[in-house]
């Protein structure tokens, strides 16, 4: 219950004209992944994907994936019973997972 009471105030906080001391700290770290597929014909390459792809759901696989986790410190100040942001960091960690061939695709392929 408080981590949505305070996403909901940084986003007041944002605003009401509070928006560049709360963008100061915001950060996005990206990182790649891939996995290797291979196929002589455009049908094996699916079937690879299928077979190594990033897990989607309990029993099938996606092609592609995006992860990400959102992490917040705040600095809340608390006097005379009055609650007061005073800072606010963000870091979203975004992680893409794609398909990567093995080897060198043959002509046909191109």
């Amino acid at each position: 219950m408080r981590l949505p009471v305070l996403t909901c105030l940084i986003m007041l906080g944002g605003l009401c004209g509070g928006a560049p001391q709360a963008l100061a700290g915001t950060k996005v770290l990206v990182t790649t992944r891939n996995y290797d597929i291979a196929g002589a014909t455009g049908s094996a390459l699916v079937e690879a994907m299928n077979r190594k792809g990033p897990k989607h759901g309990f029993m099938t696989r996606a092609i592609a994936d995006t992860g990400y986790v959102v992490n917040w410190k705040v600095d809340v100040d608390r006097t005379d019973g009055v609650c007061r942001l005073r800072g606010a960091d963000g870091t979203m960690e975004l992680t893409y997972t794609f398909p990567r061939l093995a080897s060198p695709p043959k002509p046909e392929l191109e």
